[in-house]
């Protein structure tokens, strides 16, 4: 189970440590942009074309797995020119993005490329660590999975305190965020151990390893959780600054969710130890996430006040930090059929592709009731609190017909 040596190791860890700085530091700071495009540099495109640039960012970090594991798959040596060319296309679209203008420039290098680039990054990072515990997926998701939040925290201070309400700030921010990038994925594609334990995966055939999933007990209500959790989960996070800025600026929005992020970075540290996974249980604790995600959604939208963005916004980073660190787990656990528990990772890509695609028709359809209903930001919040608590019900339903209905058990 350990890797061939020390240095090895640490050089793997290391790697993924530093791309997932940038993988989920980047998306989890886009509340600054979004709050920036609507009062400045976007003001005349409306909510629904912003939100629409990060949900195709979501799209491509999501559901881009299936196929970068194909090509992982087709050779070894496919995973330093992945690797290398994925990097270089997050630098580049950091640092283009300077030049960007419209909004459909913007969509392009921010939203699609920047999406896609980020989703191999992650997909080669994990697949490649993976390898060193004999192809554990699942453990390698959550192996540096802290950093993440780290680089959320330092991509949110970079871009909010640069722009400052002004576009003079937004090509400074850009440059710091594209140096940043290319610093720590410079060294993470040279510290990046390649695969020493032969392929990357073994690929059964698409079609029978889906028929195998979709016959397994609770598959389907997993799934429908699955799917209602990520295609909200975000949303909070998008609007956060924007909305706070409503109320108060300008750097009380950004503040509220720094000090947010730093939960994030607590909830990943809490949920990756291995002690406290034998005795909560991975899909028990995001059952209880998810229950907290959804309270703090009511809450926003019955008392749209600063306390209440001050109380409920940690707990909800809190909570959506144990999913985002444990979001890898669960399809193991729930496709598992028996023997020794192996990941599937046919089954793994095709689920989290329909993660990826909630996550960007839930931001689609959040933006819409905000927009075209009378309640607007409430009613957005109800929506997503709701769907949200479908996704932790459904969760419950699935752990109760794969391991029984008893009060308590560790799963």
């Amino acid at each position: 189970m350990e890797p061939e040596s020390k240095a090895h190791k640490w050089q793997s860890y290391s790697a993924q440590a530093l791309i997932l700085f940038n993988v989920w530091g980047i998306p989890l700071s886009f509340g600054s942009y979004i709050e920036f495009y609507w009062n400045n540099h976007l003001y005349d495109e409306g909510l629904f074309a912003i939100i629409s640039i990060f949900a195709m960012q979501l799209f491509g970090i999501l559901s881009f797995s299936l196929i970068t594991g194909s090509l992982l798959e087709s050779s070894r040596y496919t995973e330093k020119p992945i690797l290398w060319t994925a990097a270089s296309g997050v630098i580049a679209c950091q640092f283009l993005l300077s030049i960007c203008t419209k909004w459909h420039q913007i969509f392009i290098v921010q939203g699609v490329v920047l999406g896609i680039c980020l989703g191999m990054l992650l997909v080669t990072s994990t697949m490649a660590l993976a390898t060193h515990f004999d192809n554990y997926i699942s453990v390698a998701s959550t192996i540096s999975s802290s950093i993440g939040p780290i680089g959320a925290i330092v991509f949110t201070i970079t871009t909010h305190f640069l722009f400052q309400h002004d576009d003079s700030g937004f090509k400074p921010s850009c440059y710091a965020n594209g140096t940043l990038s290319f610093v720590t994925l410079g060294i993470a594609c040279m510290l990046q151990r390649p695969a020493y334990s032969g392929p990357q995966i073994i690929r059964p055939m698409l079609r029978e390893s889906l028929d195998a999933m979709m016959k397994e007990k609770g598959m389907m209500a997993f799934t429908l959780g699955y799917m209602c959790i990520w295609s909200v989960l975000l949303v909070w996070p998008t609007y956060i600054v924007l909305y706070i800025a409503q109320i108060t600026w300008p750097h009380t929005g950004s503040t509220v969710l720094l000090t947010s992020l730093v939960c994030t970075y607590l909830a990943h540290f809490f949920a990756s130890k291995r002690r406290i996974l034998y005795c909560w249980g991975a899909v028990n604790m995001v059952i209880a996430s998810s229950l907290l995600c959804a309270i703090s959604y009511f809450a926003f939208a019955f008392n749209p006040s600063l306390i209440v963005y001050w109380v409920f916004s940690p707990i909800y980073f809190f909570a959506m930090g144990v999913v985002t660190c444990l979001y890898v787990r669960l399809p193991p656990i729930f496709t598992w059929m028996g023997g020794e528990m192996k990941d599937d990772p046919i089954c793994m890509a095709v689920i989290l592709t329909l993660a990826g695609i909630s996550a960007v028709v839930g931001q689609v359809i959040v933006a819409l009731v905000i927009l075209n209903t009378v309640e607007g930001a409430k009613m957005g919040m109800v929506v997503s609190g709701s769907v949200m608590l479908l996704g932790s019900v459904s969760l419950g339903v699935a752990r109760g017909m794969r391991n029984g209905w008893g009060a308590f058990y560790v799963i």
